[in-house]
């Protein structure tokens, strides 16, 4: 089935591939020191400049841009959204291969709340009672492609699919607030009609805007009493992002602490700017990109900064590709991404308004024979544990 958008141009194209491959390379780049500290990359690799090559293999990114990748053949192949679809293809690339964590089927580098997340819709429960109470990024770092897809729909139609396809495995406001403020980040990049017209005051203030203008409805519709949290949780990520005006010139340690002070007490005592956290992770991604928003420069700058390096580093490859486009991203990364081509082929059919082509590979046995030949780097690096990533 084809999506009906109007064929980009070929400079739309490239922005639209651009964020894409962004978030894919941000991520790969930063997949091999997760949880890392920025003195433990200073001192042990004297920085990340491009694909360190350690315990995975290099260019290889993680379960994020798998979880985007199975969010855009929901498009390309159904020429929608549909959360069961989505759900479905979550089911069966878990199912891929046999082998215990940290090995989850084909997915490399899941956490535990999207695991148990996509168990329970393996065994039949609704996919709008699966998710995890959980206020990670995984929903906003996989919504590029259902955002770059939106472009030319109702922004009402744009909310009700960004709120199911996070709700699908975290089932928390501020998760679902976080996809959307991301995916409409991505929205006003793209369509932007030139780099050039990019101001960052400008783009904060309009994304806040958004932010704020959407809490009423995301608090109706998407808070699980039971839940426990505070009945303003679902302000917590403007709460924070609203205070970029003072921080935009302030240096990167100073920003952090900021990030670090406001974030923590709306999660806990561990959180830093550089968790998984939507709140904090997010507003991190956005502050570095608006403050630099050379693609490479702010990728260098997030995957260097240690903690949830793969999470940020996704989120700002993908922000700094939808504004400046493919040719932004330092053409050694490029070439050194795994998977590359299959990636490039399925953002251009998104751009394109065409459907998955039928001789297209199958986003499954690719991924599957990806995960295959790294289980002996994954087994020599965790064994046979039973801890998260």
């Amino acid at each position: 089935m084809t999506t009906h958008h109007t064929p980009s141009t070929t400079h739309e194209t490239d922005r639209l591939v651009g964020c894409l491959l962004g978030l894919a390379v941000g991520d790969a780049l930063g997949a091999p020191v997760v949880g890392w500290t920025t003195t433990e990359i200073q001192e042990r690799l004297g920085g990340i400049h491009d694909y360190p090559d350690l315990w995975r293999t290099p260019g290889l990114y993680t379960a994020r841009t798998q979880q985007a990748l199975c969010l855009l053949d929901v498009l390309l192949e159904d020429g929608q959204f549909d959360p069961l679809s989505l759900a479905a293809r979550f089911v069966q690339m878990s199912k891929m291969l046999h082998h215990k964590w940290p090995i989850y089927g084909a997915f490399r580098g899941t956490s535990r709340g999207f695991r148990e997340a996509v168990d329970l819709l393996a065994r039949g429960t609704p996919w709008d009672q699966a998710g995890m109470l959980s206020a990670a990024n995984d929903p906003a770092v996989r919504v590029a492609p259902l955002a770059l897809w939106s472009r030319e729909r109702r922004l009402v139609q744009f909310r009700e699919d960004v709120a199911k396809s996070a709700w699908l495995t975290h089932r928390d406001p501020r998760a679902v607030m976080g996809a959307l403020v991301m995916g409409y980040a991505l929205l006003h990049l793209v369509n932007l009609p030139s780099p050039a017209r990019f101001q960052p005051s400008q783009f904060l203030r309009e994304v806040v805007a958004f932010a704020k203008s959407n809490e009423r409805w995301v608090g109706k519709h998407y808070t699980l009493p039971e839940a426990g949290l505070p009945p303003d949780a679902v302000k917590d990520v403007t709460t924070v992002l609203a205070r970029y005006e003072g921080w935009l010139t302030l240096s990167t340690t100073a920003l952090l602490e900021q990030i670090t002070r406001f974030s923590r007490p709306l999660g806990d005592k561990n959180v830093r700017a550089t968790s998984p956290f939507i709140v904090a992770s997010l507003t991190t991604a956005l502050l570095l990109f608006a403050r630099q928003p050379n693609t490479g420069d702010a990728v260098q700058t997030a995957v260097n900064l240690g903690g949830d390096t793969a999470g940020i580093g996704a989120l700002v490859g993908a922000l700094g590709g939808a504004l400046h486009g493919a040719k932004s991203v330092p053409t050694a990364w490029l070439a050194g991404l795994q998977n590359r081509d299959f990636i490039q082929a399925r953002a251009e059919a998104l751009s394109q308004g065409a459907g998955l082509p039928p001789d297209a590979p199958k986003l499954t046995r690719v991924e599957a024979a990806l995960t295959e030949a790294e289980i002996p780097r994954i087994k020599a690096k965790h064994g046979h544990g039973t801890e998260d990533e």
